[in-house]
C-alpha cells in the first residue's frame, strides 16, 4: 500500500511536467509572429519592352504571382499576397517569351506592420512603381 502511494502521487507530477511541457511548447511556437505581405499595386511608367507592353509578374517569396500585360501608364490592384515568417523578398520580373528579366528586388521585408509602401523598381529600362504592405 506504501508503495501505491507513492506510485500514485508520482505519476501525477510527471504527468503534470509533461502537460507544462506541452503548454510552454505551444506557448513558445505561437509566439513566432506570423505576417502576410500584399502587393496593392503595380503602376508602369516606363517600358522595359520597345514595342508597347510588358509581361509582368511577381515572385512574392518562392510564389510567382500570374503574368499580366501593361501598357505605359497602366496600374493594376490586388496583385498577390503571401503569409510568411521572419523576412520576405519581393521579386518583380518582365518576361518576353521564354526570356524574364528582374527588374527589382525588395530584399529583406521584415515582419511587422507596414502599413503601406510604395517603391520604384527599376533596371533592364523598365520602372514600375509598387505600392505594398505588411499586416
Amino acid at each position: 500500500m506504501y508503495t501505491s502511494r507513492k506510485l500514485i502521487p508520482a505519476t501525477i507530477g510527471v504527468a503534470g511536467v509533461a502537460l507544462a511541457a506541452v503548454a510552454m511548447g505551444s506557448t513558445s511556437a505561437s509566439a513566432v509572429p506570423t505576417c502576410q505581405l500584399s502587393v496593392d499595386s503595380n503602376k508602369v511608367l516606363d517600358l522595359q519592352d520597345g514595342g508597347n507592353r510588358d509581361e509582368i509578374f511577381f515572385k512574392l517569396g518562392n510564389d510567382k504571382t500570374s503574368v499580366l500585360q501593361y501598357q505605359l501608364g497602366t496600374k493594376r490592384f490586388n496583385l498577390g499576397t503571401k503569409a510568411f515568417q521572419g523576412t520576405i523578398d519581393l521579386k518583380v520580373f518582365e518576361k518576353d517569351g521564354n526570356n524574364v528579366t528582374r527588374v527589382g528586388t525588395i530584399n529583406n521585408i521584415p515582419c511587422s506592420n507596414e502599413p503601406g509602401e510604395l517603391t520604384d523598381l527599376s533596371g533592364a529600362g523598365a520602372i514600375y512603381r509598387v505600392a505594398w504592405s505588411v499586416a
